[in-house]
């Protein structure tokens, strides 16, 4: 159970980080490339600061420089609701490459969000082939059936296909 509860809180603690890090780049200038926090020494949480000096003595300041996050939002068609630094190329259905505008020094960390609200059937979209240049996002639509000998819900494959859905990513390094 505490290993379940580690996870979990490492899980939490990595993506409090991510979306502190995706503000601090979008408010911090091109020009001023380091950018400051203060982590809580009980709890971990960060908030951004613009000097290292803000931090109080119940927190550790810490500091990262070069961020590069790239998101946007993809229409069921392909193209580009939201974002930059990045194009769209819709392969097939369900099959779109991202590209970066200027290639990661290295593989970014990347989560993908399918848009359920305008899919009636329950749509997945993951990452596949990823590298600094860019990345395939494959959606799919999941069809769930009840399994008579257990009365549970598992994906039917057979069922499940390819699908053009709509979607959301961040890409940070």
């Amino acid at each position: 159970m505490k290993q379940y509860i580690f996870k979990t809180t490492m899980v939490i603690l990595a993506l409090i980080i991510s979306l502190v890090m995706t503000f601090a780049v979008a408010a911090t200038s091109e020009a001023a490339n380091t950018i400051y926090a203060c982590a809580n020494s009980k709890s971990g949480l960060l908030r951004v600061v613009s000097s290292p000096t803000d931090c109080t003595s119940r927190e550790a300041s810490i500091s990262w420089n070069n961020q590069v996050v790239v998101s946007g939002t993809i229409k069921q068609d392909g193209t580009i609701l939201l974002g930059s630094g990045f194009t769209v190329t819709r392969d097939r259905e369900g099959f779109n490459t991202i590209t970066f505008t200027s290639p990661f020094s290295d593989i970014p960390v990347c989560a993908i969000t399918a848009d359920t609200a305008s899919s009636g059937d329950r749509p997945a979209c993951n990452w596949g082939g990823l590298d600094s240049f860019g990345m395939i996002v494959v959606c799919t639509t999941l069809i769930y059936q009840i399994d008579p000998d257990t009365n549970n819900y598992e994906i039917s494959e057979a069922n499940s296909k390819y699908a053009d859905i709509p979607f959301t990513f961040i890409c940070v390094q």
